[in-house]
């Protein structure tokens, strides 16, 4: 192994290192453990003269304390008893203490952590002279958590762990196994949690060249890792033939210890001689130097030729011919016809339908998911139980999950936390699970409800393998965080509600984590506001909108000197209407004159009178069908709020021609994709809705789906939800998602700037986006409902999480609305692209719930936003409301040290690239506003798309972008908003005792000047001072309640400093008085004393 490697200069080895609690326990088994902890615990008792001084009985006794101790303490647990130890007894627990006990397990048995140190010593000289990039990655153990979907999707703000800590590169000639050794005890010292391995493989292997040469060795540690699971490799087997430019890294995996199943076992063989690669299991400390070294002759070998990749790739391809393959994984290898054998073709070169079975392997897919343990955001929260203004929240997510089943509880303080368990049984015999027997105080006047399930502590998953002396360990550490699933209740919500309702905690612990508190003085709240103060003291919405297209269509004006309207220069020379101009320069009366037109047009107000007018002639579908312009939008946009409703005929048509597709090619893909599944349903077994679905969103983001899925152990979490949405839109609808016109639409609705692909959850973008969103509600409903919003925060209630739950559920807000008015909604959504109309949905609810809210504790509004059937809100008014709120057009969002500016503007261009300044970064977050040549018109009579358009009546027009610019600045610092317990303003009673202290005051005070005029006592001054002083600050303190922002401010500085005068006034008359009674008693003694004297 020492011997001179080939050139290595062009090749990449990228060292994945599982980052678990298990690489520094002692391998060994509990049998060997409990073998090892008697003797332990007796040699190192004998040791002390205190121990041999006491009787039999008492050592008995004292050697079983011991045990339990180390077996509950865990390596860092203390003993747990309130008892009083003499010296000499805490010198004996002090040598029998739990972290000794387990270094000297690791000294006798080795951890696996000293065995992957090891096997990379054995390869450091051959590793030494490569480039090195080291990747730690963990999973999940049995189930998929929150934890681990928040880590398998891209960063959100709360979550961005620095990659410096699951990341490190050394370049050829650096890399040493002390170095990694010490960088893995530096990070692994970090609170943050690492993501999980194949979509980062994945990422780090983008940068590479097609011809370059990548390996990739995987130590894995833990047996039951979501990163092991069969349908998690075969995702990510697809995941590396995405890119045809980019190169398949041969994989190779060492696995350490005894517990890995042969299934598990098979698939990593499988996955690695499909790239090539060799696969190992190190149970024995024997093994490294054979393991070793076979990785050193397969990988590192003098012999400069790739054939033994080949050949473990070829012997894999037969396997795939003869369909004796344990998994399913696309074809690397070619197979020429005729050939016995297959080529070895060059990998980059035959990666033809690497997504083929996709859809079919995800909808099968045997993971489970935990929904019940809580993320690292969301445990902060749980965990803070002061109930700050920061995470004073806890108290409505707290709720929230107990209307889904969980309640948390923390507990703060050391000693006994009063819960009795019952320990699982054997099947058959009673309870599998950890289930609560009975409380004792303090967790008595917690009143949980017994035969509740302990399913988490912390962030640790509790089963019925899990050991009571584990159990013991862990609650033993303060504060500690349990976490009990409820018998079931009234107020549990049905099983269908449960994953947006997860994805909802997730999503909100993230965007308040993450995010700073908004401002009232400073952007975006201050912009909103300002905002939404204008519009309210305009004209009704309705009006100030048709003025003010109709002013934007008035300035057009004419050309200089000439009657001809200026947007005629916008024609193109080529376009229809353009030949058109040039041979007659004739226009109609209402193409002159197209403001007249758009008041026809207005006071008609139907959809499909715009369709049969822009269709009547080339003008005027100019005019009204060219929606790369922002006047047709307008008009659009005002019909469908204020005008006639779409018939369920006419809003297929609609959908389809809203959502039309740019590339015309792309479009003929979609439709014969949905052709070919019909006809493939015809002769074989039809698709479920499922597969339907996943076969949309991998033509629309294969590589995010793939990511995300092999992140999760194979799992797609929302794809019972989604798959749900999209039967209930199609059916409502009227239409299958079989039928080619639901396919297009749930095909377009899956991309941008739509997003539905990443609202559903079935791409790694999916939280982020999500935040986003999340945080614009925020804002707006912060702008326009400013009362409602400072009472949620003194209660501690989030909206977020309805606004979040609300659109995850079912079709957008099922639970709120009538299927009509859901189809009203999504004409919006789909015409204007943009997922602010859900936005001033949500808003709508909450004003029109605003009176019954306010008011009201934590509790009963909680009660009063689930329970949506006893609103009693009529469908016209939620759809007038909505339409009624002002939204704002520019957000900032502020992250630690980086300043987001984000405003919407449409940006004009003639297909050329935008250029923007260096010095900022863009990130176009909605895109390709684009109508091309070829239209897909309404017809006249219901809006369906014709079978023929001729090319020669159809104009051209401009493409467009929307886009959603972010402006990436320094140093722009923001206060939060103030505690409204503190804003006086905001609880009028308060305010209103003020005032009435103030007048109480005041009224004693003119008592006692009247009474000083009759009779001029120096008490009675004090007493007028006091109540004066009094009077001005309590008056001054409410006028400070009403007319100012809360916080300290010049009016309640000077209040305090009258109330503290006063009582000044007050404790100087008691002393007088004081002083004058001492002086009476001692007068009248010394006259006592001289009677007696005279006696």
């Amino acid at each position: 192994m020492a011997g001179v490697a080939r050139d290595a200069g062009e090749e990449t080895v990228f060292l994945c290192l599982e980052a678990s609690d298990l690489l520094l326990e002692p391998m060994c088994s509990t049998w060997e453990l409990q073998q090892e902890l008697v003797p332990y615990v007796l040699s190192h008792s004998l040791q002390h003269e205190d121990f041999l001084k006491l009787p039999k009985a008492e050592r008995q006794a004292k050697v079983k304390i011991l045990t339990q101790r180390i077996l509950s303490g865990g390596e860092t647990g203390a003993p747990s008893g309130d008892e009083e130890e003499s010296p000499g007894q805490l010198r004996m627990a002090e040598a029998l203490s739990p972290h000794r006990f387990w270094a000297h397990l690791r000294a006798k048995y080795g951890t696996r952590l000293g065995s992957i140190l090891e096997m990379l010593q054995l390869l450091e000289p051959l590793l030494k002279a490569r480039r090195v990039v080291v990747l730690r990655f963990e999973g999940e153990v049995d189930m998929v958590s929150a934890s681990l979907i928040l880590r398998a999707s891209r960063p959100c703000p709360a979550s961005v762990p620095m990659q410096e800590s699951w990341q490190r590169d050394f370049v050829p000639g650096t890399f040493g196994t002390g170095s990694l050794n010490a960088w893995l005890q530096e990070v692994s010292s970090t609170s943050s949690r690492v993501p999980p391995l194949w979509s980062r493989l994945a990422a780090a292997t983008e940068g590479l060249e097609v011809n370059a040469k990548a390996f990739a060795l995987i130590l894995c540690a833990q047996a039951l890792s979501s990163e092991t699971v069969p349908e998690a490799m075969a995702v990510a087997g697809r995941s590396f033939c995405e890119d045809p430019h980019r190169p398949v890294p041969c994989l190779s995996a060492v696995s350490f210890g005894h517990d890995f199943t042969s299934e598990r076992l098979q698939a990593l063989e499988e996955l690695c001689a499909w790239s090539g690669g060799l696969s190992f299991n190190v149970d024995e400390p024997v093994m490294l130097k054979p393991a070793a070294e076979g990785l050193a002759a397969h990988l590192f070998s003098q012999v400069s030729d790739d054939g033994r990749f080949f050949e473990r790739r070829r012997y894999y391809a037969q396997k795939q011919e003869l369909g004796t393959c344990f998994m399913e994984l696309p074809r690397l290898v070619k197979c020429l016809e005729g050939d016995s054998t297959p080529s070895v073709t060059p990998l980059h070169l035959h990666r033809r339908h690497s997504c083929s079975g996709l859809p079919a392997l995800l909808v099968k897919a045997s993971s489970l998911i935990d929904y019940a343990v809580p993320s690292e955001s969301m445990l902060t929260v749980l965990s803070d139980v002061t109930l700050a203004l920061a995470h004073r929240w806890s108290r409505s997510l707290r709720v929230w999950r107990i209307r889904r089943g969980l309640r948390d509880l923390v507990f703060g303080e050391p000693g006994s936390i009063g819960l009795d368990f019952e320990e699982p049984k054997p099947e058959g015999e009673g309870s599998t699970t950890w289930r609560l027997r009975a409380t004792h105080p303090p967790a008595s006047a917690l009143k949980m409800q017994e035969g509740s399930e302990l399913v988490a502590i912390h962030r640790v998953r509790v089963t019925e393998r899990t050991v009571r002396s584990e159990v013991a360990r862990r609650i033993s550490s303060r504060p500690v965080s349990l976490t009990f699933r409820l018998p079931k209740s009234k107020k549990e919500v049905p099983e269908k509600e449960i994953f947006p309702m997860v994805i909802a905690e997730i999503v909100v612990s993230e965007l308040r984590e993450g995010l700073p508190p908004l401002k009232t003085a400073q952007p975006p709240l201050s912009t909103a506001v300002q905002k939404i103060q204008s519009a309210k003291a305009r004209c009704t919405l309705q009006m100030h909108q048709a003025s003010r297209l109709l002013q934007s269509v008035r300035r057009w004006g004419t050309m200089p000197g000439t009657s001809v309207p200026t947007w005629v220069e916008d024609l193109k020379v080529d376009s229809p209407l353009g030949r058109r101009w040039a041979k007659t320069a004739s226009l109609d009366l209402f193409a002159r004159e197209p403001g007249l037109l758009y008041r026809v047009l207005l006071f008609c107000g139907e959809a499909q009178t715009l369709a049969f007018a822009g269709r009547s002639c080339s003008c005027w579908r100019q005019l009204l069908l060219d929606m790369a312009q922002r006047s047709p939008r307008q008009l659009w946009s005002w019909v469908l709020r204020h005008g006639r409703s779409l018939s369920a005929r006419q809003r297929i048509g609609f959908w389809q021609w809203c959502l039309g597709e740019d590339d015309s090619k792309h479009a003929a893909a979609l439709m014969a994709a949905a052709a070919a599944r019909t006809k493939r349903s015809e002769t074989k077994r039809s698709e479920t809705p499922e597969e339907i679905l996943l076969g949309a969103a991998v033509r629309s983001d294969l590589l995010s789906l793939s990511r995300l899925c092999s992140g999760l152990g194979g799992t797609v979490p929302g794809l019972e939800v989604s798959s749900a949405s999209m039967l209930a839109l199609l059916d409502a609808l009227g239409s299958e998602p079989r039928d080619s016109a639901a396919a297009l639409i749930v095909d377009r609705l899956l991309q941008e700037p739509w997003h539905c692909q990443r609202l559903w959850l079935l791409s790694d973008a999916a939280l982020p986006w999500l935040v986003m969103q999340c945080r614009y509600f925020q804002v707006i409903i912060a702008a326009q409902l400013p009362n409602l919003f400072r009472h949620f925060m003194g209660e501690g209630l989030a909206p977020e999480l309805f606004f979040c739950a609300w659109l995850q559920g079912g079709v957008f807000f099922q639970s709120c609305l009538k299927a009509e008015t859901q189809l009203r909604i999504m004409d919006h959504f789909i015409f204007e692209r943009s997922f602010k109309v859900f936005v001033k949905l949500a808003v709508a609810i909450f004003t029109l719930l605003e009176k019954r809210l306010i008011g009201q504790d934590i509790e009963k509004m909680m009660d009063i936003l689930f329970e949506s059937q006893a609103w009693d809100l009529s469908q016209e008014e939620i759809l007038k409301a909505t339409f009624a709120v002002k939204t704002k057009e520019y957000t900032e969002y502020t992250y630690p040290d980086i300043h987001y500016n984000i405003e919407l503007h449409i940006l004009k261009h003639d297909n050329k690239h935008m250029h923007t300044p260096k010095q900022f970064r863009h990130i176009h977050i909605l895109q390709q506003w684009t109508e091309t040549a070829k239209w897909a018109v309404p017809s006249v009579t219901n809006l369906e798309l014709p079978a023929r358009v001729a090319s020669e009546d159809l104009p051209g027009s401009t493409p467009q972008i929307m886009s959603v610019e972010c402006e990436l600045k320094l140093g722009a610092s923001t206060a939060v908003i103030l505690d409204p317990r503190t804003t006086l303003g905001a609880h009028r009673t308060t305010v209103d005792c003020l005032y009435i202290a103030g007048g109480s005051m005041f009224l004693m005070a003119i008592f006692l000047l009247y009474k000083l005029v009759r009779q001029n006592l120096l008490s009675d001054t004090l007493f007028l001072l006091f109540f004066i002083l009094s009077a001005l600050g309590w008056i001054l303190m409410g006028l400070a309640g009403d007319f100012l922002v809360a916080g300290e401010n010049w009016a309640t500085k000077v209040a305090k400093v009258l109330i503290t005068l006063s009582w000044a006034f007050l404790l100087l008359n008691c002393c007088c008085v004081l002083e004058g009674d001492l002086l009476q008693k001692g007068a009248r003694a010394w006259a006592e004393v001289g009677w007696v004297n005279s006696q």
